[in-house]
């Protein structure tokens, strides 16, 4: 890395270097059987280089190609791409705990004990009336960033995922549970007779006509509404003239009930960083407090072309997945959470006359996200009337406006669980008849969806 600084420093004004590497094994089981075992080790390096207000992008896999490295984002100078910002310097370090050195003990094979478990127990729950699925992923990830403004900083993670799943009869429909730590951990077995007590209670199909229910949000659906919510308080949909809460800090824009913040520095989380991924420290960003707007998030290019300070919200992240080192810096929320309620979500089920929870979503991409509207399909969508959960609904679909949508908490669980996008409680909504006040228009590209959300 050090010999690619110095060859990018000779032609640019200023450089910077990242590195990662990612060491992983996964093993899969499909209908409680072992279908796969996977090993990836993989690294790479990129390069961004700046010279005047022009900035030089690429990127390798072999560190022995750094002349073709930087010639390549020499080259890329000169495509117009501008660049405002300087690269951070020096700070911290600040420990986290996030790497065990157990993880380079953890054996195949009691992964594979492990995963067998969990299909046991889940399988005997459900009584052979679904098919489990769950696999692991474990391993380690190196993070560095050096830069010419005196900048070094890296960060070793460990981690160990499980995710386990109970397919419907003839259907893609699941119940999914993830969990994760830096070292080997197992499920308790009272999480997954849970899993299959809800399973249980879902099986038979219902329909139903009512269109205004009460709706829970699962944490495994949760990552739809969060989109839309990232996509408004981004400082690239505010830069772009696209965010719905531009001018908007400081105003009452939910239900009090909702506190979101971004916590990247939790102490003993495998995915937990001290500085994102152009070395700019992190910290706990609160997004909305209590109901009110509390900022925007930013990486160093946004910031600089909003006159934001860097909240240390700049990763490599592609909407739609990709390798790191291919991709530049935007805005990211990568951390994210709401806060928990008070209440168990048994508490929450008993308390609703009639409603649904959703527990997956199709179509999460649809709408006009930076507008806060949505047309979800329900994967699945779990019916609740008396108090009691009575099966599933087929075929049916829940639209409506986030922000609308953020103004009708009824509850949220005192509970949250992990999701491929965070960490998140259950959070209850009423749907009402009546229309409920709309946030201003700021969206240049239409007028959303005002008032209430229903099924359909």
């Amino acid at each position: 890395m050090e010999k690619i600084l110095s060859l990018a420093a000779r032609v640019g004004d200023s450089a910077e270097v990242f590195h990662t590497e990612l060491a992983e094994t996964e093993i899969i089981f499909e209908d409680s059987t072992l279908t796969g075992i996977n090993s990836t080790h993989q690294r790479g390096y990129s390069l961004r280089l700046r010279k005047g207000d022009r900035l030089g992008f690429s990127y390798t896999k072999n560190p022995a190609e750094r002349f073709d490295l930087v010639k390549k984002a020499e080259t890329f100078l000169y495509k117009g791409v501008m660049a405002f910002f300087t690269f951070p310097k020096q700070h911290g370090p600040v420990e986290l705990f996030s790497f065990d050195p157990l993880i380079e003990e953890l054996s195949v094979e009691r992964v594979i004990k492990e995963l067998k478990r969990v299909c046991a127990i889940i399988s005997g729950s459900v009584q052979g009336k679904g098919q489990c699925n769950s696999a692991a992923c474990f391993g380690t990830k190196l993070a560095r960033v050096i830069n010419t403004n005196g900048l070094d900083v890296s960060q070793l993670s460990s981690f160990y995922k499980v995710t386990c799943q109970i397919l419907f009869p003839n259907s893609h429909e699941s119940l999914r549970h993830n969990s994760s730590d830096i070292c080997f951990s197992m499920i308790t077995e009272s999480r997954l007779l849970d899993l299959g007590r809800i399973y249980k209670a879902a099986l038979p199909i219902v329909d139903i006509k009512e269109r205004e229910m009460d709706v829970i949000f699962s944490p495994h659906a949760m990552h739809a509404l969060m989109w839309r919510l990232q996509a408004g308080a981004s400082a690239a949909s505010l830069y772009e003239g696209v965010s719905r809460l531009k001018g908007m800090t400081g105003d009452k824009i939910t239900s009090d009930k909702i506190t979101i913040l971004d916590d990247p520095g939790v102490v003993g989380r495998p995915d937990s960083r001290w500085f994102d991924d152009e070395g700019v420290p992190t910290s706990k960003l609160e997004l909305i407090k209590k109901g009110v707007l509390c900022s925007f998030f930013t990486n160093l290019d946004y910031a600089s072309k909003t006159g934001l300070e860097p909240s240390g919200h700049g990763y490599r992240n592609g909407m739609w997945g990709g390798d790191p080192i291919s991709l530049q810096p935007v805005p990211t929320l990568s951390h994210c959470s709401i806060l928990p309620g008070d209440k168990s979500l048994d508490e929450m089920i008993a308390d609703i006359r009639r409603g649904v929870i959703i527990m997956g979503v199709l179509g999460a991409h649809s709408g006009n996200i930076p507008n806060g509207d949505f047309s979800l399909g329900l994967n699945p969508g779990l019916y609740i009337e008396g108090g009691k959960m009575l099966g599933r609904l087929k075929n049916k679909m829940f639209s409506g406006n986030v922000y609308n949508l953020l103004n009708n908490v009824s509850s949220i669980e005192n509970k949250l669980y992990e999701s491929d996008y965070g960490l998140y409680p259950h959070v209850c909504f009423d749907c009402p008849a009546d229309p409920v006040p709309a946030l201003p228009r700021q969206s240049r590209f239409g007028q959303g969806v005002d008032g209430k959300s229903f099924f359909r």
